[in-house]
């Protein structure tokens, strides 16, 4: 699933979805919302752009991953993850993206 605040984005990631082969789009739910509203439990891999985000939001956001199961996993933007359970799977990278660089974090939950 994905969830965005902003209309515009939302629009745009179902748009760009549309162009993915029908087996793997019928498999994302696109949201247009808060994330905090939503249950994260549901998820099996979420992309999580903490870029910008201070100490609440991440404590928020690792208060919503307690919900996932045993094997969903993470891939967090930004700032590394300190959540219980959560596990590294690789190592931290830099990418480019098109509003520039960031650290991209690759977990899972053990």
């Amino acid at each position: 699933a994905g969830v965005e605040l902003r209309p515009a984005l939302h629009e745009a990631a179902v748009h760009a979805s549309s162009a993915l082969p029908g087996l793997v789009a019928r498999r994302i739910r696109w949201h247009l919302g808060d994330m905090f509203e939503l249950d994260w439990g549901e998820a099996s891999v979420l992309l999580l752009n903490s870029t910008g985000f201070d100490e609440s939001l991440m404590q928020k956001c690792i208060e919503k991953l307690s919900s996932c199961q045993v094997g969903s996993r993470a891939i967090v933007m930004s700032q590394p993850l300190s959540a219980a359970g959560w596990k590294e799977t690789r190592p931290s990278g830099l990418f480019r993206f098109s509003w520039g660089n960031a650290t991209v974090y690759f977990y899972r939950r053990g």
